[in-house]
């Protein structure tokens, strides 16, 4: 049986050779992680041969991910500085701090109604 990079590259080729089949004169644009498969030069070249435009997210950007501003919250107002019985009393209080939070809130703390976000 085939495993590794090279079954995962052989895989990513494949699904671009159907999405240009699927797709035929139209233009594609596909958003991709950095994942090895996509990185690799065979992907690459073939994405290109089919005319398919890859878009690559950012690596890790903690400043555009919601979750991690909020995380970066409740770990300042919850988690430090604190001692806790178990794991569940502190995971008690996390999910009261988060519900605790009205809509706008959540979004504020967040960094997602930031002008900058």
């Amino acid at each position: 049986m085939a495993r590794g990079p090279g079954l995962q590259q052989a895989c990513f080729q494949g699904f671009l050779r159907l999405l240009r089949q699927s797709y035929p004169g139209r233009p594609i644009g596909l958003v991709l992680d950095r994942a090895a498969c996509h990185t690799a030069p065979k992907s690459q070249a073939l994405a290109e041969s089919l005319d398919i435009l890859l878009i690559w997210l950012p690596k890790q950007w903690s400043e555009l991910n919601g979750m991690d501003q909020l995380w970066r919250e409740l770990k300042a107002e919850i988690s430090a500085d604190l001692q806790f019985q178990n794991i569940e009393e502190h995971a008690d209080l996390a999910e009261q701090w988060v519900r605790s939070l009205s809509k706008t809130e959540a979004l504020r703390k967040a960094g997602i109604l930031s002008e900058s976000f």
